[in-house]
């Protein structure tokens, strides 16, 4: 018998603990969209890894709005992305979009990052000037084959050094 209430209390310890979770990422994905929202537009020319329904759109590390859909320009195969972003905040039709990271283990977000224009974009503009992500695997390739390149002349000069110093 004290073994099942100790089962009990574990079982509902875990399921607390679950809906903690949900309750916090529920939180943390909350968009934009309704009353005090307008939308804005920006097409992508590089990829867009990771970006999804519910990223988050930031100015200047603040959270500013949402991604509300990502979708395929299917005549110019580019994407197209469409952005939440809180009534209040005034963008200039300078500023650009740019696909960004905090770090190698978090999720992309959208970057605004304003400009110097006098004119402001206006509900359903695009933006003109966008920056997709950067794929890090082929730049890690990249660097670990210059690595080994350098690590075997660096082998090849010691022994080679060693080879005259023993003659």
């Amino acid at each position: 018998m004290r073994d099942s209430m100790f089962e009990t209390i574990v079982g509902i310890v875990v399921v607390a603990v679950a809906g903690a979770f949900v309750w916090f990422s529920m939180q943390q994905t909350e968009t934009a969209v309704g009353n005090g929202s307008y939308e804005l537009k920006a097409q992508f020319t590089g990829p867009i890894n990771g970006v999804s329904q519910g990223t988050d759109v930031r100015l200047m590390g603040v959270k500013v709005g949402v991604v509300t859909s990502v979708e395929l320009d299917k005549s110019r195969l580019i994407p197209m992305i469409t952005l939440s972003v809180a009534e209040g905040i005034e963008l200039d039709e300078d500023t650009t979009a740019k696909i960004s990271s905090d770090s190698l283990l978090s999720g992309p977000h959208i970057a605004l990052l304003p400009g110097g224009g006098f004119d402001m974009l206006q509900p359903g503009d695009q933006l003109t000037y966008t920056s997709g992500s950067v794929e890090l695997g082929p730049l890690l390739t990249e660097f670990a084959g210059q690595l080994d390149g350098r690590l075997k002349d660096i082998a090849d000069a010691i022994s080679a050094n060693r080879s005259t110093a023993g003659q």
